[in-house]
């Protein structure tokens, strides 16, 4: 994880959204909370195939940003940035010093 500070210049906004109980038994998706965060980003694989007769490209991205006094990103996190929608897979406070997340996330899949 060599990310210099000059690198965390990509502003992130990262999107979770609430469950609440419809007093039935069942859930429903409520307000969408959002937060931003600066974050140095790089694409770590991509792949491109014929499904179900089209192209599909889907790519996973590390997104690596200081760590939030507050956790907000979670595996459920949905992260957007450039016009683009990442879904988030794994959170990974590096060595578990409270200073930086690598945040994995994959990019040309269904939320």
């Amino acid at each position: 994880m060599s990310a210099s500070t000059g690198d965390m210049r990509h502003l992130v906004t990262v999107k979770n959204v609430t469950r609440t109980s419809d007093g039935g038994g069942g859930y429903v998706d409520g307000s969408v909370s959002t937060e931003t965060v600066y974050c140095a980003i790089r694409q770590k694989s991509g792949r491109e195939g014929y499904f179900e007769g089209k192209v599909d490209g889907r790519s996973v991205w590390e997104f690596i940003c200081r760590k939030p006094s507050t956790n907000f990103i979670f595996v459920k996190s949905i992260l957007e940035y450039d016009g683009k929608t990442y879904n988030v897979r794994d959170v990974n406070n590096t060595g578990e010093r409270d200073k930086y997340l690598i945040v994995t996330a994959e990019e040309g899949v269904a939320t």
